[in-house]
């Protein structure tokens, strides 16, 4: 989130997936996404993003129980990663 907010992007979302042996790479089971208005605080986003993880997580839970429950695999090459910011992140 913090370099969504850095990187001024126009969007944010969430994505449940299933864990794997590679950081982030497991199959998708439930996605959301958002636009960020200009005024998005770090707090605001924190709490969005909680709040959809949740009602992703309750919404893939009962697809699962209900036996209808779709994994896709990721596409890796749309994929984008940054790293944990680092004190010069935090100071520009």
């Amino acid at each position: 989130m913090f370099w969504q907010l850095r990187l001024h992007e126009r969007n944010t979302g969430v994505t449940l997936h299933e864990v794997s042996d590679r950081f982030d790479a497991g199959n998708i089971l439930a996605q959301a996404c958002r636009a960020l208005p200009f005024e998005t605080s770090t707090a605001g986003l924190d709490a969005w993003v909680a709040e959809t993880g949740v009602g992703l997580f309750l919404d893939t839970l009962q697809r699962f129980r209900k036996g209808c429950l779709v994994a896709t695999p990721q596409d890796e090459a749309s994929a984008s990663y940054f790293p944990y910011p680092g004190e010069s992140d935090r100071t520009h």
